[in-house]
């Protein structure tokens, strides 16, 4: 049987050593589903990798060199090891070739295919209450805790610009309206910072030049909200088809 990326991830998160050597010696295999695992670095014969599910990620995945090529859209994984290098445990996984096509899939606009989370259809609660706060009149805007909103295909997010005026703290900005917001506002616009070369993760890639009008949906998380000021963290994307 295969094992969810999300038990595993919450085995690394507890530090069960002993439940991942386990499936080490079973060779467990990972299909990943609606996660989403990308290269992160690579260091001589070494591939890191991230593997991410909602708000949930690990970076503690290695690949040592192999004949196959990695997959620009990583679908299952193996485990074949724990192993620590210098301070870090790490698992040792050997990527899957996809069984359907071993190439990349492109779209019309030559952009790759991801595959997008799914939600209950009839229940995205804090897309809802997102909505309900923005397109309220009311100037106590806030939320009590921090909450993931996931933008599916009802409520797209639109992409407007990178905004280069940061550079002296080394931030790039890229700023997305929220389509079905009744009333736009420049103050619900999501501000979300690129890494130290601007980019930011969509799907399996990390891009940074994005033709303005583009259709994304994001989980993101929404950290703080009080009046007209909103902090979003750990953004994910997805071209909308």
């Amino acid at each position: 049987m295969a094992l969810s990326p999300q038990e595993l991830l919450n085995s690394i998160q507890d530090k069960e050593i002993q439940k991942i050597n386990s499936w080490a010696k079973a060779r467990k295999i990972v299909h990943l589903g609606s996660c989403n695992m990308r290269l992160i670095d690579q260091i001589r014969t070494v591939s890191y990798f991230e593997l991410r599910c909602g708000r949930e990620n690990s970076n503690s995945f290695i690949q040592f060199a192999t004949k196959e090529k990695i997959p620009k859209f990583i679908q299952s994984f193996k485990i074949i090891n724990s192993k620590k290098i210098g301070n870090k445990n790490y698992i040792e996984i050997e990527i899957l070739q996809n069984i359907r096509n071993n190439s990349q899939t492109w779209n019309q606009s030559n952009r790759p295919q991801e595959h997008i989370p799914r939600q209950n259809e009839n229940k995205n609660q804090n897309l809802e209450t997102f909505i309900e706060l923005s397109n309220s009149e009311s100037h106590e805007k806030k939320i009590h805790s921090p909450m993931v909103v996931f933008f599916d295909r009802s409520c797209p997010l639109r992409y407007i610009s990178s905004n280069h005026d940061f550079y002296w703290d080394n931030i790039i900005l890229h700023e997305f309206e929220v389509t079905c917001l009744k009333n736009y506002s420049k103050n619900f616009s999501i501000r979300i910072s690129g890494d130290k070369t601007g980019r930011i993760p969509v799907g399996n890639q990390w891009v940074s030049d994005i033709d303005s009008g583009t259709l994304f949906i994001a989980h993101i998380k929404l950290n703080e909200w009080e009046g007209e000021r909103l902090l979003w963290s750990e953004p994910l994307f997805y071209y909308e088809k």
